[in-house]
């Protein structure tokens, strides 16, 4: 807050006060604000850029694993009396997506229950599973297979890679 400042005038005899009041910027107070900004646009962006595929192979790994989790915990359960699974669909195009479903295998499931998740066109996925497929038993919720899904980063070439054991437990290594 700026303080008015009083400036005295003498005419004749007699001395007038009078009020100053400077509202608004100096061009030099603009140009410092401005090249503030400009500075701090210039570090944020690069360290941004270095962040986001960082941020999204970790997003994915952190979703495929809870998919995983997830199709294994509602076969435990017996949700809906049924098994469930995820099955990998791997594309040549680049969009790779899995697919937590309900039933005893990927080709006798149930469509209407299906939940797709679609990866980021910048990531990847390969499977070890036969078929790309893994089905977990209802009751017990054991794995109809062993082995790795890997994530991988197409940019960065940064790979994330999740196993399945045989009793169905999910770890990320």
């Amino acid at each position: 807050m700026r303080i008015p400042r009083i400036t005295n005038y003498a005419n004749s005899s007699k001395t007038y006060n009078k009020t100053i009041n400077k509202n608004g910027f100096t061009l030099v107070e603009l140009l410092i604000v401005m090249g503030i900004f400009v500075v701090i646009a210039s570090v944020s962006i690069p360290l941004y850029s270095n962040w986001q595929p960082d941020s999204q192979i970790d997003t994915a790994f952190a979703e495929v694993i809870e998919t995983l989790r997830l199709g294994r915990n509602r076969s435990e359960s017996g949700l809906n009396n049924a098994s469930h699974g995820v099955y990998f669909l791997v594309s040549e195009s680049g969009e790779d997506s899995y697919v937590l479903y309900q039933g005893a295998d990927y080709a006798s499931r149930d469509v209407s229950l299906d939940r797709e998740i679609i990866l980021n066109n910048a990531l990847s996925l390969t499977t070890s599973l036969d078929n790309a497929n893994i089905n977990f038993s209802k009751g017990l919720g054991e794995p109809s297979a062993t082995g790795t899904v890997s994530i991988i980063n197409n940019n960065t070439d940064e790979i994330k890679i999740i196993s399945i054991n045989s009793l169905g437990i999910v770890n990320s290594t």
